[in-house]
C-alpha cells in the first residue's frame, strides 16, 4: 500500500511539473509544448517501475507512523509453524474488511467504468470503419498518393459530420459524406493535417494516455494533461500545415467550413482526433491568426530525447521516501523477565482492570515492591522498545497461577498499566503487541504490595518458505510459496497498533500527565522487504518421495544482509542444507527499522525439496 500511495504522490508531481512546463513554453511550438507534456505522460506511466528500481532515497520530515514495507514472501512472527512429518503451513491472513480493500475496490470501479467508455468508443469506431467504402481512385486517392502516403487508407463515410483518422500500423483516414464536392484546396489542407497526425503517431499517444487516465482517473491532473495534449497535437499538426506554405487566413476558413458539417453531430472519439473538432476550434484558430514565433516540428530524435529526459528527472522523485527522522539511540530498560508465552486456563473468567495511575502519581521507573497496609496488592510496570521508546496500546493480561480472576489492561500514552485491588498470590503477566514478541513474567505479589515493574519488548523474527521442485536427474526447479505478511500475537496488521489519530490523542495524553518529563513514544516498526532473492537449487542428491525439510535461521542485519547462518533441523543429505546456505546467504533486504533506525532481525527458513 505504501508503494501505491508513493506512486500516486510522484505521479502527481511528475504531472504537475509538466503542465507547469507547457504553460512556460506557451510562446514556442505546439509540436514542442506536445513533446513535453507526452514525455510527461511517459514518465507518469513508468513511475511505478522507477518505485521498485530506484534506490530509496530517505527524507527525514517530522514525526508520524511509519508506513509499512511488506514483503509477500515473508511473515514476521515468534518462530515457523511445523508440523510432525516435516510439512509446513501458513499463517492465515485475516478475512475483516478494511478500508484499503474499500479503496481498492472504488479504484478499480472507477478504472473499470473510464476503460468501458474507452472501449465503446473504439468498438463504434471499427463497426463505423467496416461501414466505410474504401476510396481506391479517385482526386482523394491522387492526392494522398502525390503526397507520399500510399500506405495510408482513404475510406468514404456515410456520415457527413465524420472526419478522423485512426490507427497506427495502418492508419485509416475516414473522410464525410460530400468530401468529394470539395474543392482542391481544402482536400490538400484537410489531408496535409491528417497525414500530420500520423506521421507523428498521435493516435498511438492519445490511446496511450486515455489507458494512463484509466489507471489514475481520480487525479485531476491527468485528465488535464489528457485534454492538453489532444489541443496541443491538433495545433502541432496546424503548425505543419502552415509551415508547408498555406495561408493562416485560408486555413481558418477551410477549418470552419469543416467544422459547420461537424458540429450538429455528437460522434467523436477521445482515441481519434479530427482536424476541426469544435471544442478546440476557436482557440486554434486564434493560435494560427495570431502566432509569430517558429512553427516547424519537433524531430523523432528531439522527441526521444524529451522522454529520456523526463523519465531521468523522474527518478530522484520517486527514489525519495518520506521518513520520521531517526530517534536517537537509548539503552533498553533493564529489569525485563521475558520467558516463554504460557496459555491462559480454559476454566477461567475476565474481570476489566483499574484505570492506569497518573504519572505524577507513579513512584520512581524502578524494579521494586512497596508495602502498604491494605490487604489487597497492586501490580504496574512500564513497557518500552527495544530503543527506550514507551508503548502504547499493549494488550496486558494478569492470571492467577492457579486459575481464577483473568484481569486485562491496556498501555497508555505513555506505556504504563496498572492492576489495582490485587488478591495476594503468584501471577503471570502476558504483554503482548503486534510486532513484537510476546513477554510473560511471573510475579508474586503479596498483601498490601504495590509492584512495579520495568519491560521491554523485542521486535518478532521473520519466517520465509520455500519449496524446490527436483527433477529425478537433479534439476532445478524452484517455487516459492507465497507468504501471508503477520504479526505475533495479533494476526496480520499495520505495524503501529493504532491510528495516527488515536496515537496522536496518546501522545498528548502522556505530555499532560508528565509536563516536566516528555516521553518518547516508540513502537513503529518497519519489516524488511526482499530486493535480492536467489531460490535454492536441487543438489546432485534426489530428496526422498515425501520430500526433505531444512530449517536454518539467520540474521538480517542493519545494512540488510544476511549473516550467522545456522541450520535448526538437519535435512536427510547435508548436500540440501549447504544449497540452502548458499541462496540465503545471497539474499539482500531492505533495513529492518525500530523507530525510523536500521536495527537486526532474526529470519528463519524453511526450505522443502520435493521430486
Amino acid at each position: 500500500m505504501s508503494v501505491a500511495i508513493a506512486a500516486v504522490l510522484d505521479v502527481t508531481i511528475v504531472l504537475a511539473l509538466a503542465l507547469a512546463a507547457t504553460t512556460a513554453l506557451r510562446r514556442r511550438s505546439a509540436s514542442t509544448r506536445h513533446a513535453v507534456l507526452a514525455a510527461g505522460l511517459l514518465a507518469a506511466a513508468a513511475v511505478p517501475a522507477l518505485e521498485m528500481l530506484v534506490p530509496a532515497w530517505e527524507v527525514p520530515v517530522g514525526w508520524g507512523a511509519g508506513a509499512q514495507d511488506v514483503s509477500s514472501e515473508m511473515t514476521l512472527t515468534s518462530g515457523p509453524v511445523i508440523e510432525d512429518r516435516g510439512a509446513w503451513t501458513a499463517v492465515a491472513a485475516s478475512q475483516s474488511f478494511s478500508w484499503i480493500e474499500a479503496i481498492g475496490i472504488a479504484w478499480l470501479a472507477g478504472s473499470l467504468v473510464v476503460l468501458a467508455g474507452l472501449f465503446t468508443g473504439l468498438v463504434r469506431l471499427v463497426r463505423e470503419t467496416r461501414r466505410c467504402a474504401v476510396i481506391r481512385s479517385g482526386p482523394w486517392r491522387e492526392l494522398a498518393d502525390s503526397l507520399s502516403a500510399p500506405a495510408v487508407t482513404l475510406l468514404q463515410s456515410d456520415s457527413p459530420s465524420l472526419l478522423l483518422t485512426w490507427g497506427h500500423v495502418r492508419p485509416k483516414i475516414l473522410l464525410p459524406s460530400g468530401s468529394g464536392a470539395w474543392s482542391h484546396e481544402r482536400r490538400a489542407v484537410v489531408l496535409a493535417h491528417e497525414l500530420a497526425h500520423i506521421r507523428r503517431g498521435d493516435w498511438a499517444l492519445q490511446l496511450g494516455a486515455e489507458l494512463l487516465r484509466a489507471v489514475h482517473w481520480f487525479n485531476p491532473f491527468i485528465w488535464i494533461a489528457c485534454r492538453r495534449l489532444r489541443h496541443e497535437s491538433e495545433c502541432a499538426c496546424d503548425d505543419a500545415v502552415l509551415d508547408a506554405g498555406v495561408e493562416p487566413t485560408g486555413y481558418a476558413a477551410h477549418l470552419l467550413d469543416v467544422a459547420r458539417q461537424a458540429i450538429a453531430s455528437r460522434d467523436g472519439w477521445a482515441s481519434a482526433p479530427g482536424v476541426a473538432h469544435p471544442s478546440t476550434l476557436e482557440r486554434r484558430i486564434s493560435a494560427m491568426l495570431h502566432h509569430t514565433g517558429n512553427r516547424r516540428p519537433l524531430t523523432r530524435r528531439a522527441r526521444a530525447s524529451a522522454a529520456a529526459a523526463a523519465i531521468v528527472a523522474a527518478a530522484p522523485i520517486a527514489a525519495v521516501a518520506i521518513t520520521e527522522p531517526a530517534a536517537e539511540l537509548t539503552a533498553p530498560p533493564a529489569g525485563a523477565d521475558v520467558v516463554l508465552v504460557a496459555p491462559v486456563p480454559a476454566d477461567t473468567t475476565v474481570a476489566a482492570a483499574a484505570p492506569a495511575l497518573p504519572a505524577a502519581e507513579r513512584p520512581p521507573a524502578a524494579s521494586r515492591a512497596v508495602p502498604a497496609q491494605q490487604s489487597s496488592g497492586s501490580v504496574s510496570g512500564v513497557l518500552s522498545d527495544g530503543m527506550g521508546g514507551v508503548l502504547p496500546g499493549v494488550s496486558v493480561t494478569l492470571t492467577p497461577t492457579g486459575g481464577g480472576t483473568v484481569y486485562e489492561s491496556t498501555s497508555d500514552g505513555a506505556g504504563s498499566f496498572t492492576f489495582a485491588d490485587l488478591p495476594p498470590g503468584s501471577y503471570t503477566l502476558v504483554a503482548q503487541l503486534p510486532g513484537f514478541t510476546t513477554v510473560t513474567a511471573s510475579l508474586a505479589v503479596a498483601a498490601g504490595e504495590r509492584l512495579e515493574r520495568q519491560f521491554s519488548m523485542t521486535i518478532g523474527s521473520v519466517v520465509e518458505t520455500i519449496t524446490v521442485r527436483c527433477a529425478p536427474a537433479g534439476a532445478a526447479l524452484p517455487a516459492r510459496a507465497r507468504g501471508v505478511m503477520a504479526y505475533e500475537g495479533g494476526g496480520p496488521t499495520r505495524p503501529s497498533p493504532l491510528v495516527p489519530a488515536a496515537r496522536d490523542e496518546l501522545r498528548l495524553q502522556a505530555r499532560a500527565a508528565a509536563p516536566q518529563a516528555p516521553v518518547r513514544v516508540g513502537g513503529n516498526v518497519r519489516a524488511p522487504r526482499k530486493v535480492r532473492d536467489v531460490p535454492p537449487t536441487c543438489p546432485g542428491t534426489v530428496p526422498p518421495p515425501d520430500g526433505t525439510l531444512a530449517i536454518l535461521e539467520a540474521v538480517i542485519d542493519v545494512d540488510g544482509r544476511t549473516r550467522d547462518i545456522s541450520v535448526l533441523r538437519q535435512p536427510s543429505s547435508a548436500e540440501f542444507a549447504e544449497s540452502a546456505i548458499d541462496a540465503i546467504r545471497q539474499w539482500e533486504f531492505t533495513p529492518t527499522r525500530l523507530n525510523n533506525v536500521p536495527v537486526p532481525i532474526i529470519m528463519t527458513v524453511t526450505v522443502l525439496f520435493q521430486r
